[in-house]
C-alpha cells in the first residue's frame, strides 16, 4: 500500500522564456511523492508546458487527485487513458 502526497510549486526562472504564444517567467508544476510500507518515497513530476501540452495544470490537478485513492489502494488502472502528464508523473513516481 502506498501513502500519496501532491505538492504544488511555482518556480520562478533565472531568465525568461520566449516563446510564440509570449513569455515563461514562472515554471509550475506538481510533485507526486509515493510512500510504501518501509516508508520509502519515490518521486513523479506532473508539470505540463503551457502552450504546448495538452492539458493545463489545472486538469492535470483534478485528474491526478482522482487517481490518489486508488494509487493508495494500490488499485491497478491503465495510465495510458490518462492525460499524458499525468500519465509520465504516476508511472515515474511508480518505477521508483
Amino acid at each position: 500500500m502506498f501513502r500519496a502526497s501532491v505538492y504544488r510549486y511555482e518556480i520562478p526562472l533565472v531568465e525568461s522564456l520566449a516563446f510564440a504564444w509570449g513569455t515563461l517567467d514562472v515554471r509550475k508544476g506538481l510533485l507526486l511523492g509515493l510512500t510504501d510500507a518501509n516508508d520509502v518515497t519515490s518521486w513523479g513530476e506532473i508539470a505540463p508546458l503551457e502552450g504546448y501540452s495538452t492539458e493545463s495544470l489545472i486538469e492535470a490537478e483534478e485528474e491526478l487527485l482522482r487517481c490518489v485513492s486508488n494509487l493508495e489502494r494500490e488499485e491497478l488502472f491503465e495510465t495510458s487513458r490518462l492525460l499524458p502528464s499525468v500519465s509520465f508523473g504516476i508511472e515515474s513516481a511508480l518505477a521508483g
